[in-house]
C-alpha cells in the first residue's frame, strides 16, 4: 500500500474513532436522561441508532480495506456493534416504560431478545427485568 494509501486510512481510522466517541457519549448522556427528561432520553437513544448503522458501515469498510488484520477484526467489531445496539435497545425500554408506553416497551424488548444468541449474555437477563417491570406496573 502506498504511503498515500496509508495516510488516508489512517486519517479515516482517526475519524471513525472520533465518531464512535461521540456516538458513546451520546449513548452516555441519554442513558442519564432516562427518567429526568425521558422524551430527550428517547430522541437521542433513536439517534443513537441512526448513528450506530452508518458507524458500523464505516467500520466495517474501513477494515476491509486493512488487509488481512483488518478482515481478522471484523467478527470482533460484529460483537462490539450489537452489544451498541443493545445498549441502546435497553434505554430506549426503559425510556418507554418511564414514559408509560408498555406496549412500546414489550416490543423493543421482543426486538433486542433477536439480538440475544447466548442465553448467559447479561443483556438477556436485564431484558427479563425490564419485562417483570411492565409486569408489574401494567398491574
Amino acid at each position: 500500500m502506498s504511503e498515500s494509501g496509508q495516510g488516508s486510512l489512517t486519517e479515516l481510522a482517526r475519524s471513525i474513532q472520533t465518531r464512535n466517541q461521540q456516538f458513546q457519549q451520546e449513548l452516555t448522556e441519554a442513558a442519564a436522561r432516562v427518567v429526568s427528561e425521558p422524551t430527550t432520553a428517547l430522541a437521542r437513544f433513536e439517534h443513537a441508532r441512526d448513528q450506530a448503522d452508518r458507524l458500523e458501515q464505516d467500520e466495517l469498510e474501513l477494515l476491509a480495506q486493512m488487509g488481512d488484520w483488518g478482515l481478522q477484526q471484523i467478527q470482533q467489531t460484529n460483537n462490539s456493534w450489537k452489544q451498541n445496539r443493545l445498549q441502546i435497545l435497553l434505554g430506549k425500554t426503559q425510556v418507554l416504560i418511564v414514559l408509560g408506553r408498555y406496549d412500546d416497551a414489550q416490543s423493543v424488548i421482543d426486538s433486542a431478545r433477536l439480538l440475544i444468541t447466548d442465553s448467559a449474555d447479561p443483556a438477556a437477563m436485564m431484558l427479563d427485568e425490564l419485562e417483570v417491570t411492565i409486569i408489574q406496573a401494567k398491574a
